[in-house]
């Protein structure tokens, strides 16, 4: 009997721990000149910044 192959949930936010990361994170991102993908990227980098906290409402 063969065991179920186990995946797991992997977030780049919890990677990108340095100014250094976030820039290669980016230009790898940027090279693939796929605008989804960019898209992905920034929104990781957003994530580990912790941008989600920082919006205020409106008055």
């Amino acid at each position: 009997m063969k065991m179920a192959e186990k995946f797991y949930d992997f977030d780049p936010a919890e990677m990108l721990d340095s100014a250094e990361a976030v820039e290669i994170f980016l230009t790898e991102a940027i090279a693939t000149d796929d605008a989804k993908f960019i898209a992905a990227a920034l929104n990781a980098v957003a994530r580990a910044k912790g941008m989600g906290n920082i919006a205020s409402p409106t008055a």
